[in-house]
């Protein structure tokens, strides 16, 4: 599997979530996507805004799926999201936007195969 993890920041106003990619703190949010380099869990910038384009590592592999899948499990929300208050460095993420979230991210996942 390849995962994708997308960010945002933004805020919640009238219970609307209103967040994007274009509102992310250079340098100090990470990039509006990162990969997640599965050998040893570290999160590497991705700054292609298109997830088609996503490369496979080499000319070996394939994707077995059409298209990327949101991560749907654990505490997220109805589209896949989960949220935190200022920074992305925290580990108290949670499934449900409320007033003062100010960010938010998901993991997009997809399956290839040799």
């Amino acid at each position: 599997y390849d995962f994708v993890v997308e960010n945002q920041r933004g805020m919640t106003l009238f219970g609307i979530p209103m967040f994007s990619k274009h509102s992310l703190l250079e340098p100090l949010d990470p990039p509006s996507y990162q990969s997640v380099n599965t050998n040893n869990d570290v999160l590497q910038g991705y700054h292609r805004a298109i997830l088609e384009l996503y490369p496979l590592p080499d000319l070996l592999w394939d994707w077995a799926w059409d298209s990327w899948c949101i991560l749907m499990n654990n505490d997220v929300d109805d589209q896949g999201w989960i949220y935190l208050r200022f920074f992305f460095q925290s580990s108290l993420w949670h499934g449900k936007s409320k007033l003062g979230n100010f960010v938010r991210r998901r993991i997009w996942v997809r399956l290839r195969v040799k």
